[in-house]
């Protein structure tokens, strides 16, 4: 999954401004949508067909961590994936690096 975000400025974006941009990206997976033959891959040597489509969503950035697996109740952190330790049913987070040294 890739996820584009777009970040207006402090008003509202008009929606002739954001299809500008948007229609670029959507002209070339267009060619996607029936499927795009690759032909080999590490798991599928005699070839993949692979299929793309454009979903529009609309969310906060909590939301879009999520919606792309950034973050869970085990992963609190977006930067460095690290999984909390579980003992008990009761989480630690601790462990983690020092932030200034990221």
């Amino acid at each position: 999954m890739l996820y584009l975000g777009f970040l207006p400025g402090p008003e509202e974006v008009k929606l002739h401004k954001i299809n500008h941009y948007l229609s670029p990206i959507v002209d070339e997976l267009l060619e996607f949508w029936d499927g795009v033959d690759l032909p080999s891959t590490d798991l599928h040597p005699t070839g993949k067909r692979i299929r793309m489509a454009v979903i529009c969503c609309s969310n906060d950035i909590p939301a879009a961590r999520k919606l792309c697996g950034h973050i869970s109740a085990l992963v609190g952190c977006h930067r460095c994936y690290k999984i909390a330790n579980i003992s008990g049913r009761k989480l630690n987070y601790g462990g983690f690096d020092d932030m200034t040294e990221w």
